[in-house]
């Protein structure tokens, strides 16, 4: 027996092209884009990474809402089943179904373009199209706790003489030209 030495020719100038097409097909079986995955913004435009974010923030949000659906509620309800006979948790009994009603917010994102998305959602609210509890929803925030804390903050403001016109009611705009 004798011994050959093993001295590969690889890799050579075409690795890194071998290495970005594996990362493209990964990427593109986890329903990724390529450059989150990679950190390689080498070859991408505005235009293209806004168009693979909003795609891959859908496969998320689908991705989140099977989560909820199938792990997280079902677990929970089964605890709650559990805990509150047993009085695990200080809630009364007979209030079962209220927090039986627990809304999930999984994580939301910010935008590319915010002042534009904001825009876009005002426009979107105002015309009936989407509701504040959809736009927050969208940001991972959960309405009520917003809502809450926009009023605690009004209030905190006036009482120490400060006008921030936080969701101001304002007059609907005439259709009438």
């Amino acid at each position: 027996m004798s011994f050959q030495q093993f001295d590969p020719d690889h890799p050579t100038t075409a690795f890194k092209d071998f290495e970005k097409a594996m990362l493209r097909g990964i990427s593109s079986g986890l329903n990724v884009s390529y450059a989150s995955l990679s950190n390689d913004l080498e070859s991408v435009n505005y235009s293209s990474i806004r168009q693979g974010s909003l795609d891959e923030r859908d496969h998320w949000r689908s991705s989140q809402r099977w989560l909820v659906d199938h792990f997280c509620r079902p677990i929970f309800e089964a605890w709650l089943g559990e805990a509150l006979p047993r009085q695990a948790v200080p809630l009364p009994v007979r209030k079962r179904d209220k927090w039986l009603a627990a809304d999930w917010h999984p994580r939301g994102w910010q935008w590319i373009e915010p002042q534009k998305e904001v825009a876009a959602n005002v426009e979107a609210v105002k015309n009936g199209f989407k509701s504040l509890a959809d736009v927050m929803a969208e940001q991972g925030r959960n309405p009520m706790d917003t809502l809450s804390q926009l009023s605690m903050e009004k209030e905190l403001a006036a009482g120490i003489g400060l006008n921030l016109q936080l969701g101001e009611a304002r007059e609907p705009e005439s259709l009438d030209g």
